[in-house]
Parts: C-alpha cells; sequence; structure tokens
C-alpha cells in the first residue's frame, strides 16, 4: 500500500507547534495550540508561549462553567471571573453572543420573569458567581448601581 505524503505545509505547521511547545488546544480537538506572537495581559497571552486555544475553538468548549479565576474584589466571598470573551464596552461576559450571568441565573433558576433581569451584587460584571446574583427589576438594578444611582438620587433631590 502506497502512503500518500503529507502536504509540506502540513508537516511543517505540526512540527513547529509541536516542538515548542506540544500543548493541544483546550476546546478538545486534539489540534496544536498556536503559539503567540504577542504578550497581552487582557487576553493572558505570552509571547513564544501556547495560548489556550486555536482561533475561533472557545465557543466549542462544553464545561463553559470552570472557565473562571477566583478575585477578591471587595464583596463577601471572592467573585468568579469569567476567562472567556469580555465585552470590551460593557464589561460583561459573554458566551455564544449571549450575556453570560443570564445564562448561569436562568440555568440554576430557570427563566427570568417578564421585567426581570440578574443584578450583579458585588457589582463586578464580569462575575459568574450564582450567589452573587440577584434577579430584579430593571429599575432597582439601575438604583443600585454606583454611577446611575448616585444621578438619579441627585435629580430627586434637586427636584
Amino acid at each position: 500500500m502506497i502512503q500518500q505524503p503529507q502536504p509540506v505545509t502540513a508537516a511543517i505547521d505540526r512540527k513547529y507547534h509541536m516542538d515548542r511547545q506540544g500543548k493541544l488546544c483546550e476546546c478538545g480537538c486534539g489540534q496544536p495550540a498556536p503559539i503567540a506572537t504577542r504578550t497581552s495581559p487582557r487576553y493572558g497571552t505570552v509571547k513564544g508561549q501556547p495560548q489556550r486555544f486555536i482561533l475561533g475553538h472557545r465557543w466549542r468548549i462544553t464545561d463553559w462553567w470552570t472557565h473562571f479565576r477566583a478575585e477578591d474584589r471587595g464583596y463577601k466571598t471572592p467573585c468568579h471571573i469569567w476567562t472567556g470573551h469580555i465585552n470590551k464596552a460593557t464589561g460583561y461576559g459573554f458566551l455564544r453572543r449571549s450575556p453570560l450571568h443570564r445564562l448561569i441565573y436562568e440555568r440554576a433558576c430557570g427563566p427570568l420573569a417578564k421585567g426581570m433581569e440578574p443584578d450583579h451584587l458585588c457589582r463586578v460584571r464580569a462575575c459568574m458567581r450564582l450567589d452573587h446574583l440577584e434577579a430584579v427589576t430593571h429599575r432597582e438594578n439601575c438604583q443600585r448601581s454606583p454611577l446611575i444611582g448616585r444621578a438619579l438620587k441627585a435629580r430627586k433631590g434637586a427636584a
């Protein structure tokens, strides 16, 4: 049986990745993880070290609830900070285009009632710890906010 030769680029690419690190993508696909081309504290990469995922593979993880780091952010218990995608504009963690805090709350407590939304008691938007979330109305959520709540109270006092 004659064995088909592998394309040269694939063989070089596999050798490059495996010789430099020997680490596989954490999504479970079995492919070698790429080497970071630059250091980025935001994404947790160090130049020359293996990345955690191949581009586009992060969404494949099925054990998404294990992807957090515990940090003391001044609340009673440590926050579980999401290590996946965090929206730059809002600071909320997202999984497959859905706000993570909403997914976690609904998975544990059932669907939210109409007009209710999960509120972070710890005030950390990237926190995914269930006991730091509480279902409240949008108005109450805004009043609890350190920035918006102050503005609402000041407006009421001035009127």
